[in-house]
């Protein structure tokens, strides 16, 4: 834990650095340095990365969502470091076939996608990019840094519109405290009245290690999340 918050200090410190020499050029408008708190929140789509399915096996797209707190600190014209702060599902979603006995035939019937099985993973995740921004009046940002999450739950939920079977494993206990890798975003504004932006970015995490503390079971979180933010803090420190 010592060792990944010294990795993030050393990585924000060195992104400030690289910002602050990559441009030198005057302000001609005196840069405001923080912006406007916002409101983030938005819907995902979610996978579990290295989640090894059998013959039998099917996986289908899943959606989670993210909510939470955004602001940013300006360093220059073109760069900025972005900091959020939010409550994510993350997970994944498969069928597989369930085995049903009939007592006419006297046979077991396999029914190909009866059990729908759904891997839950939530979290509070902190992405702290830097952002590069380009354009004048439509503004485009690109953003890359680490995220580090703390592990809230984790869990294994099966049901069958079959045999109207339903399972629920709690897998909190077997799942790692701390989740971290990195963030890739591509975002603009949007104008939303005379005063206030939209901003709309889509941002992928890519988690790094296993969040299970299992060798039978491999974890590795992915969200793209479409995440649209509006500022509710009433300083309009934005230039």
């Amino acid at each position: 834990m010592r060792i990944l918050f010294l990795v993030l200090c050393f990585s924000l410190n060195a992104w400030i650095s690289l910002a602050q020499n990559a441009t030198n050029e005057p302000s001609a408008v005196p840069l405001k340095r923080f912006t406007r708190t916002e409101i983030l929140a938005g819907p995902s789509i979610i996978t579990i990365r290295d989640n090894s399915l059998d013959q039998y096996q099917r996986s289908v797209v899943a959606f989670g969502y993210a909510i939470g707190l955004g602001k940013a600190y300006t360093i220059s014209n073109h760069f900025k470091i972005i900091g959020r702060i939010f409550y994510e599902r993350k997970g994944d979603k498969h069928l597989d076939a369930e085995q049903i006995y009939d007592p006419v035939t006297m046979k077991n019937v396999i029914y190909k996608d009866g059990y729908t099985v759904k891997d839950i993973y939530t979290c509070i995740s902190v992405p702290i990019t830097l952002g590069y921004t380009l354009g004048r009046k439509a503004q485009y940002q690109f953003e890359a840094g680490p995220f580090l999450s703390y592990t809230l739950a984790a869990a294994i939920d099966v049901s069958s519109s079959i045999s109207n079977y339903k399972d629920y494993n709690d897998m909190t206990k077997d799942a790692k405290p701390i989740d971290f890798g990195f963030t890739l975003s591509f975002g603009t504004k949007i104008p939303f009245n005379s005063s206030n932006k939209l901003s709309v970015n889509l941002m992928s995490n890519w988690g790094i290690p296993n969040v299970l503390n299992l060798s039978t079971q491999t974890w590795r979180t992915y969200s793209l999340i479409l995440l649209v933010g509006y500022p509710i803090s009433n300083y309009n420190s934005e230039k």
